[in-house]
Order: structure tokens, then sequence, then C-alpha cells
């Protein structure tokens, strides 16, 4: 995979690391090395073979091309909802290797899936301000300095293990043992800060919006000074505005569901529409309509969520696929509630459902756009 150019890696080397948080001395300018990817498969086994100095590989993004690895995440993660799950990613490292003390905004979840690898948790949250102090200038990655007075605990992860780091605990992963690999499954939440952009870039597409006028203009003292009836009156403008958006329930679901199921990470042109020559190479699998045929009305094959694209309805029995909002027409949550809830959607669990006529268009839909696809059952 990481000759792929579209898989997110890189390759960071480091001095070695050992896994106790007191011993963990601040790295000089240039201790880390990162290099971003795609590598050729002989720059890969070069790197894996010298081990010196420790290395990681860090593979983003990972559960988008495995699908088994999508399938796994999908039936063992369901009790976080699908609109929190980031990606899958994969870390390879050799005896030493690691990317430091740092710390994330998101929930994660660290899974040994070979060798094994020592973490040092901080057992307090870092806050924002802090952790800019503690962070070390001049490095290619956001690594931070130790607090010798801040308690921890070290766990050493086997393969089958798994520790649960929350959000803005500061950490750091040392492997112990060659072709370590962990699978971190990252779930994100967004910000104020990220809603607020998100925000302005919804309210753009309206036609028009409220404007400061200068209705009651008196003739100033200072040309140039800004008086505090203005600036009363500006923040009166944006605050009505945007106090009329939040309390329209029906124009804020749309937006946080459009916002909640865009895809967290860059991806071009993923996925793919189906076109005219999918017909040709992939017979009734590359027809949406064909498609929905055959796992509604004959019970052959499945439709499957494309990997790395989240699902979601709300109670509105709105249905938003990777930040877009769907017609759902006569369509009940129970309609809703299959196409979201599990990767797979098979003629046996849509019987019964074949006589509603915007939901089989809504699967067609769906399958045109590459949010589903079809193919046979394994």
């Amino acid at each position: 995979m990481s000759a792929d150019e579209d898989v997110e890696v890189r390759l960071v080397r480091c001095p070695p690391l050992v896994p106790s948080a007191p011993s963990l001395i601040a790295p000089s300018l240039d201790a880390y090395d990162v290099e971003v990817g795609p590598f050729e498969y002989s720059y890969v086994s070069e790197v894996v073979t010298s081990s010196s100095p420790p290395f990681s590989f860090l593979l983003n993004d990972v559960d988008r091309f495995l699908p088994s690895l999508a399938d796994w995440m999908s039936a063992h993660f369901s009790f976080v909802p699908n609109w929190r799950r980031d990606d899958g990613q994969v870390s390879l490292s050799s005896n030493g290797g690691g990317i430091g003390l740092h710390v994330d905004d998101y929930d994660v979840f660290l899974v040994q899936t070979g060798g094994e690898r020592s973490w040092t948790v901080e057992l307090q949250s870092l806050g924002v301000a802090e952790e800019l102090d503690r962070s070390i200038p001049n490095l290619p990655l956001r690594i931070l300095s130790p607090s010798p007075s801040c308690p921890y605990a070290t766990v050493a992860l086997q393969p089958g293990d798994m520790l649960y780091i929350p959000p803005r605990f500061p950490h750091k992963g040392v492997a112990t043992s060659d072709r370590c690999m962990t699978l971190s499954v990252g779930f994100r939440a967004p910000s104020s800060l990220d809603m607020l952009s998100d925000l302005v870039e919804f309210k753009s597409e309206e036609p028009s919006h409220p404007r400061f006028d200068d209705i009651d203009l008196q003739l100033p003292s200072s040309p140039g000074l800004i008086t505090p009836g203005a600036s009363d009156r500006a923040r009166s403008i944006l605050r009505d505005s945007v106090a009329e958006f939040l309390e329209d329930d029906s124009q804020w679901g749309e937006f946080f569901g459009k916002i909640a199921s865009r895809s967290k990470r860059v991806r071009l042109d993923y996925p793919r529409p189906l076109d005219d020559e999918d017909k040709l190479v992939l017979g009734e699998w590359g027809d949406a309509e064909a498609a929905v045929e055959a796992v509604l009305k004959q019970n052959r094959g499945m439709l499957v969520q494309a990997e790395g694209v989240v699902f979601a309805y709300d109670q509105k029995e709105r249905l938003f696929v990777n930040g877009e909002v769907f017609e759902t027409g006569s369509c009940e949550s129970k309609h809703l509630s299959l196409v979201c809830d599990s990767r797979f959607v098979t003629g046996e669990t849509l019987k019964g459902y074949e006589e509603n006529e915007d939901f089989v268009n809504l699967l067609r839909d769906l399958v045109s756009v590459g949010y589903l696809y079809g193919c046979d059952e394994e």
C-alpha cells in the first residue's frame, strides 16, 4: 500500500526511544526525520531490513483500502456513532521506533496486531495553551517535552490487546520488538471553531444576508473613530443572524448532518460514480438499477457501503452520506437504519421493503454515485 499514490503514508525515523516517561529526553532538532510517501516497495524493503535508525511507517485511511478491515471496524466499534469514526491508521515499527510524546484531539483505540509495543500515558488531560508551551520547536512532528510532575501509567501491549486513550491525554508508544504493528481506530468530534467555519460556508450558499446600514448616522466627531453604537449594531446583526439559524431545527439539522457525515480526510475522486464502462466490466454490479434489482427482488448478492464513507440519518428521516443529504420521500427510519447501521444490505434484510418505490430509488441513487456498491456474497 505504501506505493499507492492515494494512500497517505509517512516514514518517521528517530533515535531509539525508551518506554518509561522520566527517561524521555527532549530530542535534538535533527533527531527526527520524516518522509512523505508514496514509497517504492524496494525502498520499504530496504528500510525494514536495515532497522537502523529505528523507524515507523504510518499509513492513514487503511480501512478504505482493505474491505476486511472496514468490516472488522464496523462490527466491533458499533457502540460509537458512525459519524464519529475517522479512520484506521496502521503503524509498522522496528524495535525502539515510535513518534514520541504527543497529544490527539480525538478518542483513539490502539489495537496491537503484531509484535509488542509499550505505551506511556499521562494521567491528566492537556490544555491547548500547555500543549503549545510543551511543544518542542523546529521538529517535523509536534512532539511534547516531558512533564516530570505529571503522573503516568505504562502499559505493554501484545497481539490482541487494546488500549483506549481519551482526547487530550499525552501518550507515546515505543515498539519493543521488530515488526511491531499497531492499528489505531480514531473517533473525531467537531470543535466549536470547526462548526463556525463550516457555518460560514453553509450560510454563503444563501442568496442574501442581513447587512450593516447607516440609517441613523450622525456627524462624527472624528472620521477615524468606530463608535460604540456602530460596533453594537454590527454585533446585533451577527448575533441575530446566528441565533435565527440555531433556532431553526430543520436548517440546523441539515447543516449538522452534512458536516457530521462528511469525510474527515481529503479524498480525490472517491468514491467514484458508476459509468458506462462499469457496465461492461462489472456486469450487473456496474449498473445501479440492475444491482438493486438483483439484491432487492432476486435475493442475489449484496449492497455494501463504500469503505470509509459515513452513513447517518436523523429523526426527520433525512439521510446523510459523505456530506450530502438525500431526498428520502416516503422512507421511514426503519428503511434508513437498514442502510446506515450495517455495512451490508442483503435481500434477506430487505425482505418486505421492495414495494416502497422511494426506497428502491434511494438505493439506486446511492449505488449510482458509488456510496453503495453491489457484489456477490462471499
